[in-house]
């Protein structure tokens, strides 16, 4: 007859079998995760070259030069499209008035902040 002391021995031995088993298994789940984690790093790296090098070409200054000629109604500045600041109008009535402190988005804040304390 197998002693009690036996029983348990093949018992224990059992359960670190089945534990051993497990973290393999875990392992093995992990180092699948990480190969696919590596691979999408690398497919990423390489859509970042392509994309500098994309980059790169569609902003080479001869090229923005002929699409701006082509498509930009731009002409050399001449002295004659400048004005001096005398042919400017002078601010009369009509025009909104100057922006107050509490017009300004710090005296906005400031408001609010302050609303905020005299309601507690």
């Amino acid at each position: 007859m197998i002693r009690l002391s036996s029983l348990l021995w093949l018992a224990l031995a059992g359960a670190l079998a089945l534990g051993l088993f497990r973290v393999k298994l875990e392992a093995q789940h992990l180092e699948a995760e990480l190969m696919a984690m590596e691979q999408a790093i690398v497919e990423h790296q390489e859509a970042i070259q392509i994309l500098e090098a994309e980059f790169s070409y569609l902003t080479r200054p001869e090229r923005i030069a002929r699409l701006a000629e082509k498509y930009l109604d731009l002409a050399p500045l001449e002295a004659g499209n400048l004005a001096s600041f005398t042919d400017l109008p002078w601010r009369g009535d009509d025009s909104p008035a100057p922006a107050t402190p509490s017009d300004t988005p710090a005296g906005v804040a400031k408001a609010f902040l302050a609303s905020a304390e005299a309601g507690r």
